[in-house]
């Protein structure tokens, strides 16, 4: 509280308005992304994530984990992350960008698939900090020939957090 003015005997007391001081934009960023199939075989580990439930909703049936990349980067730089699993090859390049909104960054994503039958997904998107959200999804028979059970749809999603993960 401040004083603004004596009268007399009497205090005139004023509240100042507390204000919130800007965090300032987003330096770096953290992102995991997944990619998931639709399969019916028991035998592959369901994915039980935090997104399922969202995902179940929209119309999506049970979908196993087929590949993951995972990066920190810089906000307004590249990040490119390669890797293969037992459904193919996963290729993610992002670019993340500051908006005028606290929480969320803007997304530019390409995510690419090289299994016998790919899939490629390019996109921008204002994505929510901390919150995973879909990217795409397509038609896909990922899987191997003898795993017809695999591959109905395939699906990206993706989380993005604020920050370096530290490991100390």
């Amino acid at each position: 509280m401040a004083v603004l003015s004596t009268m007399g005997d009497q205090e005139v007391v004023a509240q100042q308005q507390v204000v919130a001081v800007p965090s300032g934009p987003i330096k770096d960023v953290t992102f995991q992304a997944l990619w998931l199939i639709e399969s019916d075989d028991a035998n592959r580990v369901e994915y039980a994530g935090a997104a399922r439930e969202a995902l179940t909703t929209v119309g999506f049936g049970r979908l196993v984990p087929a590949g993951s990349a995972m990066a920190s980067v810089t906000v307004g730089l590249d990040a490119r992350v390669d890797g293969g699993s037992r459904y193919g090859q996963l290729q993610c390049q992002v670019r993340f960008l500051n908006t005028t909104e606290s929480g969320e960054v803007q997304a530019q994503v390409e995510f690419r698939t090289q299994p016998q039958s790919g899939m490629s997904i390019a996109t921008t998107v204002r994505a929510p900090v901390g919150k995973w959200f879909l990217v795409g999804a397509a038609d896909s028979r990922t899987g191997l020939p003898t795993h017809a059970d695999d591959g109905k749809r395939a699906v990206m999603i993706m989380k993005v957090n604020k920050d370096v993960i530290t490991l100390e």
